[in-house]
């Protein structure tokens, strides 16, 4: 009688499992988590917002593909640089921000309140569809996503800018950047604050989606979708705006070519 039962556990136990893989897309591992996700209202078009969020990036590269909302007339995608869609990195943790890519929701329905969520599904090649819920928000002063490509601290002539090379090289099945920024320090101390003269940080972008701060000369990226891709390097003083020289962003770009 107990042989049985335990057999019978056995089998329920197996037939759990089996249920489990079958569910689970094979090879493609846990799906994104989408997190902080804000509704910023744009002052130029009302009724449209500009869409931020935090992608953790759990399993292998993917590609934001487009985002649809039951409760507005069209999500797009805006800032990035290829026609394909955004790029994810395998086990990245990139942000949708008003410096980079992210989503422009037009045309939402009902009271625009502050604190309205808007739900929101976002298409990924591999992941597939994934939901999440966006926060009707006024722009925070102390939320550096919400900052766009206007911040900016333009220095004058280009000869005046500090120069900055980038050394990209493979590793695994990712890539690691190292930054020489020449008299310019990256540093962490003082982020936040008052812009000091040749220190800051910098913001590493791809194909337009910002993967993250530099606060060092050292970053790593991880695996890719297929394709060409660019990787740029925007140097920013501590008061989070864009370096600039004649009118043009410092920093450095690379090409990689997937195959």
């Amino acid at each position: 009688m107990k042989v049985a039962k335990l057999l019978a556990i056995l089998a329920m136990a197996i037939a759990v499992l089996t249920g489990a893989y079958l569910l689970w897309p094979s090879g493609n591992g846990p799906a994104p988590l989408l997190s902080s996700a804000v509704a910023i209202p744009l002052a130029t078009e009302p009724g449209s917002f500009a869409v931020t969020m935090r992608i953790e990036n759990r399993g292998g590269p993917d590609r934001l593909t487009g985002a649809r909302s039951d409760e507005a007339t069209s999500v797009a995608i805006t800032g990035g640089t290829t026609p394909e869609g955004l790029p994810i990195p395998a086990d990245g943790t990139p942000l949708l921000a008003m410096d980079g890519a992210h989503l422009r929701l037009s045309g939402l329905t009902g009271d625009p309140a502050e604190g309205r969520l808007i739900p929101l599904t976002l298409h990924f090649d591999t992941a597939g569809d994934i939901t999440t819920r966006a926060r009707i928000s006024a722009p925070d002063p102390n939320d550096h996503a919400a900052h766009g490509m206007d911040r900016t601290l333009d220095l004058g002539p280009i000869e005046v800018a500090p120069k900055v090379m980038m050394d990209l090289r493979p590793e695994g099945d990712g890539w690691t950047i190292k930054l020489d920024t020449g008299a310019f320090q990256l540093t962490e101390t003082g982020v936040d604050g008052e812009n000091v003269p040749g220190q800051g940080h910098a913001h590493l972008y791809l194909d337009g989606l910002k993967l993250e701060r530099m606060y060092g000369p050292i970053a790593h990226i991880g695996a890719l979708p297929v394709g060409q891709h660019i990787i740029q390097v925007i140097l920013n003083t501590h008061d989070h705006r864009a370096i600039h020289a004649g009118g043009k962003p410092v920093g450095a770009i690379a090409l990689i070519d997937v195959r």
